[in-house]
């Protein structure tokens, strides 16, 4: 068991050295653009970010999602905008994160087909959302993440994925 764990401390050192010397790819690709399945903004079916890294560890972003789901006669639209923050717990380019954002939610109900569409009624609900899961952005810009966004308001969680790509 002694055996075991010192060949794991060696085999983190020696990870934790070798990231230590190579600078997160997150420095030298500093804008991007995302986009979002079920992810940010929260509540959104297909979200667009645009993102920022200040810092090899912070990723700042603001997002926008516009969907309809229609069932019979009755159509669902749904309007998103919100922004989040991302917090890296490491300085490698796959990494845990920890997160939190803010999404604002119009929800708009009409009823009919074709020419003959009602409204039924609309409403708007602001969410905050803490995120957390892994992020990996290769030396050559490519994003992809998968995470788990947390609303208290909803009472659940909401697992989403994205891609991207930073410059």
């Amino acid at each position: 068991m002694k055996k075991i764990l010192c060949l794991l401390l060696i085999t983190f050192s020696i990870l934790i050295s070798s990231h230590s010397t190579h600078a997160s790819s997150r420095d030298s690709n500093k804008f991007g653009f995302t986009y979002d399945l079920l992810g940010h903004p929260l509540l959104s079916i297909a979200g667009y970010n645009l993102a920022w890294h200040p810092t090899s560890r912070i990723r700042l972003a603001a997002g926008y999602s516009n969907g309809d789901i229609t069932s019979g006669l009755l159509t669902y639209n749904i309007k998103t905008v919100g922004a989040h923050a991302l917090f890296f717990l490491l300085d490698w380019n796959f990494t845990p994160f920890v997160g939190a954002g803010y999404g604002s939610t119009t929800l708009t109900l009409t009823a009919g087909s074709g020419d003959s569409k009602f409204g039924i009624g609309s409403g708007t609900v602001g969410l905050p959302y803490i995120s957390y899961g892994l992020d990996w952005v290769t030396d050559w810009g490519l994003s992809l993440a998968f995470g788990i966004n947390t609303a208290t308001k909803l009472k659940t969680s909401l697992p989403y994925f994205s891609i991207g790509f930073f410059f």
